[in-house]
């Protein structure tokens, strides 16, 4: 009897010890398969605004060298004579255009020959620069950021080789964007006070140029919170993402892109700013784990039975609930975060164009949160059987469909409503209700014809005193498991194809179904040919069909 007591203790840490292990795989295991997917959808916009602010700067970058260009031509072969030299400056100022720090002419010494009126001043021996000297080797393409002593300013320059006519470099064209007041800057401005967060340009010659609003801006040499990702940037590519440690060892994550003429476009966040992560979620499953440890071992006992009776759900409501709350609650919050901060602390530094669209965009995205979160609510009333109420009266279905189209025409533009319903065609139902339904299932169309396309409102009645309300859009179509879709937290394959920010809580055609229910009707999904999707509502057409359907729903009296 003793040795059966001693045996007992590692019997206990060994059921223990499984059941921690069983708990850690279901849990953990679970929480960072479930959190992954929002990792990257969110790393996934984070590359789309950089590629999305590089293309803009590129785009400055070709048509300033597109400027410079026409103006070398219209300089024609260079000599460097007396003859050319007074038009030139006619010609240098009706080349300026984007160059609104001025154009300017260097022989072949860099020697200041011929310049714009605005840089009259300059007629003296430029500072030496790289980009100069590349021109003046013949090389194409060079561009730098210019410090100029005598007027205490920086300039971003851009230069082009001129030539005699006969292959000889007798010259350099420079062209100049002031800082901070130029238009390159000005791009970066406006995409950082729009993004909410730091935009770098990096120079070949590794001087940063910011986007903050500050004047004279900083202009300094890159330094650890850039020069990773930037050397990333100069070994060419599309765009990348990179996390390291920058200054005074802060945890960074940074996206960035390849610019033109070897410059690079930086982005660096610091990581306790961005979204939960899987390592940060596996912490509070560990914390969570040791509330577990200090219960009872009967406790444990008890929450590994019912976790083994319901895994699949619990997996299931898990995954679903950690992506709503790690990617679409997150997202808006973040977006109205960012902005109000910015409009904080640099209030009296931000145009009043640019407070406009800030709070026209926190505005929207108070707006989707507030949608998102009635939807939840919803959702979470008709799981605890709280139904609102519904009232049996007979509704025109015509004027709803074309207001519901007309609502989401306004929201959507890249997508065709069309409403065919006959005049004077009518349903049993609750006005409320039927609208709330018909809005669920034109999101959903919506939300899943990315490319825009014809979206189908269609009423018709049957010979059995029903009528059918139809959605048809031309989507993504729909899963494998039909069914499925009208379950919580369950949305149709391929999401990340959807148009809108808002984003979705897998609540809506479970809401659909819940309230057509109460209303004595049946919601179905069907596959259209050759792509999409069609919704089809069945409704009572009056009063006494839903009765006789309530009964055979119910079906015989007891005896």
């Amino acid at each position: 009897m003793q040795a059966v007591r001693r045996l007992r203790a590692p019997a206990v840490f060994v059921v223990l010890a499984a059941s921690l292990a069983g708990v850690w795989t279901t849990s953990v295991g679970g929480i960072r398969r479930a959190d992954e997917p929002s990792v990257r959808a969110h790393d996934s916009e984070l590359l789309a605004e950089t590629r999305l602010t590089a293309s803009q700067i590129a785009r400055w970058i070709a048509d300033a060298r597109s400027s410079l260009s026409s103006t070398a031509t219209a300089l024609g072969p260079w000599t460097g004579g007396g003859a050319q030299l007074p038009r030139a400056r006619t010609v240098l100022d009706q080349g300026t255009g984007l160059f609104d720090g001025g154009m300017l002419v260097v022989d072949n010494r860099g020697q200041v020959v011929a310049t714009a009126t605005q840089l009259a001043a300059l007629d003296r021996q430029l500072r030496p620069s790289p980009a100069v000297a590349a021109a003046l080797e013949g090389r194409n393409g060079a561009s730098d950021l210019i410090e100029d002593p005598l007027l205490r300013v920086v300039q971003v320059a851009l230069t082009a080789p001129l030539e005699d006519g006969r292959g000889s470099v007798t010259g350099a064209l420079v062209g100049y964007s002031r800082v901070p007041d130029g238009t390159l800057r000005a791009r970066l401005v406006a995409a950082q006070s729009a993004l909410g967060h730091a935009v770098f340009v990096v120079t070949t010659g590794s001087t940063v140029l910011d986007g903050t609003g500050d004047a004279p801006p900083s202009i300094r040499h890159a330094d650890a919170d850039v020069r990773l990702p930037a050397t990333r940037a100069s070994h060419g590519g599309d765009a990348g993402l990179v996390r390291y440690h920058g200054e005074a060892g802060v945890a960074l994550q940074a996206t960035y892109a390849t610019l033109p003429d070897g410059w690079s476009l930086v982005m660096p966040r610091p990581v306790s700013t961005l979204s939960v992560t899987g390592r940060r979620a596996t912490s509070a499953a560990g914390v969570a784990l040791a509330v577990v440890l200090a219960g009872s071992f009967a406790a444990i006992m008890a929450l590994l039975v019912l976790v083994r009776s319901r895994t699949a759900r619990v997996e299931e409501t898990k995954r679903a609930f950690l992506a709503i709350a790690g990617h679409e609650l997150r997202t808006p919050l973040t977006v109205m975060k960012g902005f109000t901060d910015l409009l904080v602390t640099r209030w009296d530094k931000v145009p009043d164009e640019s407070r406009r669209s800030i709070l026209e965009t926190i505005s929207f995205q108070v707006r989707n949160l507030e949608h998102l979160v009635e939807r939840l609510l919803l959702g979470a009333q008709l799981e605890a059987g709280v139904s609102p109420s519904i009232s049996h009266e007979v509704v025109e279905l015509r004027p709803l469909l074309a207001a519901t189209a007309a609502h989401h025409g306004a929201i959507s533009p890249s997508h065709t409503f069309v409403v065919d319903a006959p005049a004077g065609l009518d349903a049993c139902a609750d006005r409320k209700a039927l609208d709330h339904v018909l809005t669920n299932l034109v999101e959903n169309a919506v939300k899943y014809s990315p490319n825009g396309g014809v979206v189908t409102l269609r009423a018709t009645s049957t010979a059995r005193d029903r009528v059918l309300v139809e959605v048809e859009d031309e989507g993504i179509g729909l899963p494998t498991d039909l069914d499925s879709i009208f379950e919580k937290f369950v949305q149709r394959e391929a999401v990340d194809t959807r148009v809108h920010d808002e984003g979705g809580v897998g609540l809506g055609l479970y809401i659909v179904r819940t309230l057509v229910d109460d209303m004595g009707g049946s919601v179905r999904a069907e596959r259209r040919t050759p792509q999409g999707a069609r919704m089809v509502v069945s409704l009572p057409r009056t009063v006494t069909a839903r009765r006789r359907l309530r009964r055979r729903r119910a079906g015989p009296p007891s005896p």
